[in-house]
């Protein structure tokens, strides 16, 4: 049998044992969860890493696309104020002439309305020197009577009666006017037909033998004329006589479309 002191160091020995095994074993679990969560951790960054690098590769792919937008931006305002500057400098370049061109103009109108203030005032000189000359003259003249209310009144009744007298005389003018227009215009319709009656009757030809002689009367004519000619002349001088009267009254009598009877 062993000794207390033996049992004693034994028992001890045993509990370091179970101790020992107990703390080993406590460690592997504690190395077998930091290793799990060493692995999550790690998973974790790797997602963090493919995250940030998603992240990174948009802003730069945006940031590019900006950049690239703000350049051809700038390009376009440098295009458009080269185009400024170069019509600025067109205009700076024609100012002189412009101001040149106002000057003139400004020259022209100060002389223009300077010779038109001369002219005026001229003028204006004149019309006062001959409106003193008005006024000496008529006061040198006698101051003629003023008229009277009465007077006024009786010129006005004059008037008056004249204008009476005038459109009284216009009525009766026109009235008979009228009158005698429309019966002129009748006489004038009875003549044409009258004339137009004697046409009809003088306007069926005459035989030969009333114009043309026959060969005894050729052979008893007084003149070698008469005989050449052939021709009956007091028969056309009385045919001529009946048709003139008729062609004269037709001409004498003329009606004007606006006047009437002329």
């Amino acid at each position: 049998m062993y000794e207390p002191a033996t049992l004693i160091l034994l028992q001890m020995r045993k509990e370091m044992k179970t101790m020992l095994e107990a703390s080993e074993q406590s460690t592997t679990r504690a190395v077998t969860d930091l290793d799990v969560r060493m692995q999550s951790i790690k998973q974790k960054v790797v997602n963090l890493e493919q995250l940030f690098d998603g992240r990174i590769s948009e802003a730069t792919s945006i940031l590019a696309q900006n950049l690239r937008e703000k350049i051809e931006s700038i390009s376009l305002w440098q295009d458009v104020t080269s185009q400024t500057i170069r019509e600025l400098n067109q205009s700076v370049q024609q100012v002189p002439n412009d101001i040149y061109a106002v000057e003139e103009k400004q020259k022209l109108l100060k002389l223009e309305v300077e010779s038109r203030v001369s002219t005026e005032a001229e003028s204006r000189i004149r019309d006062v020197e001959n409106l003193k000359q008005e006024l000496s003259a008529l006061k040198q003249r006698k101051t003629p009577q003023a008229a009277t209310v009465e007077d006024l009144q009786e010129v006005q009744a004059s008037v008056r009666k004249l204008a009476e007298s005038i459109q009284t005389v216009k009525t009766v003018l026109g009235m008979k006017i009228q009158s005698e227009q429309k019966q002129r215009q009748e006489d004038v319709k009875r003549l044409e037909d009258d004339i137009e009656e004697l046409r009809k009757m003088i306007k069926p030809l005459l035989p030969p033998r009333m114009f043309v002689k026959d060969d005894n009367d050729k052979a008893k004519g007084r003149d070698a004329e008469n005989d050449t000619e052939g021709v009956n002349r007091w028969s056309v001088y009385n045919t001529y006589r009946i048709t003139g009267v008729v062609d004269v009254a037709s001409q004498f009598y003329i009606v004007s479309p606006t006047c009437g009877l002329v």
